[in-house]
């Protein structure tokens, strides 16, 4: 576990990627890790550009705040969000093991269902920030969209592959008895 690379590469690699400047621009990672890294955290920027679409598109804040249908539009989306959220903590407790019925699991195959899962998580996540964006413009509120973000928040501090969850993975695989070093599995060359 100690050839963790950390999140500092895939931030470098995410704002090479948002970035269209030439002192930023790197190429991809051959890293699977990193490379995983870097495409959760530029997805997850790209939450905030929803952000500012919407403070130059709706109204003054003054004008909407508190009315019966930004209360409704909220309450959905909190709703919703704990759906979303109720979704990925199932997927996110799922053992890696179980995704394969086979003890001789390959690394390039588990790192694969690591990877599946962890994109399946952010798309629940997404969703809770998505539909607040959408909700922000029958509203004419940025409240709805405030409330789906942080609830994504929350959902991304589940699903992100953060060393805490790749070792509570780790000890999963070995308590299940697969021998899989899963930060070497998903550091390796990425299967298509």
């Amino acid at each position: 576990m100690d050839d963790d690379p950390g999140w500092m590469p895939a931030l470098r690699n995410a704002v090479g990627a948002l970035v269209p400047f030439p002192p930023f621009r790197q190429g991809p990672s051959t890293d699977g890790l990193i490379a995983l890294r870097a495409t959760i955290v530029a997805v997850s920027a790209t939450l905030g550009l929803f952000g500012v679409v919407l403070v130059f598109v709706l109204p003054g804040s003054s004008e909407r705040t508190g009315d019966s249908l930004t209360v409704w539009i909220t309450v959905a989306m909190v709703a919703g969000a704990a759906s979303a959220t109720a979704r990925l903590s199932l997927v996110g407790a799922t053992p890696l093991g179980r995704y394969r019925c086979s003890r001789e699991i390959d690394p390039a195959a588990l790192a694969a269902v690591y990877r599946q899962r962890c994109f399946l998580g952010l798309a629940f996540a997404d969703t809770s920030a998505l539909f607040g964006f959408v909700g922000g413009f029958p509203a004419q509120s940025i409240i709805p969209y405030l409330v789906g973000v942080a609830w994504f928040t929350l959902a991304f501090a589940q699903l992100a592959p953060t060393l805490r969850s790749i070792r509570a993975d780790q000890y999963r695989l070995n308590r299940d008895g697969i021998g899989i070093n899963l930060t070497s599995a998903l550091r390796g060359p990425q299967v298509p």
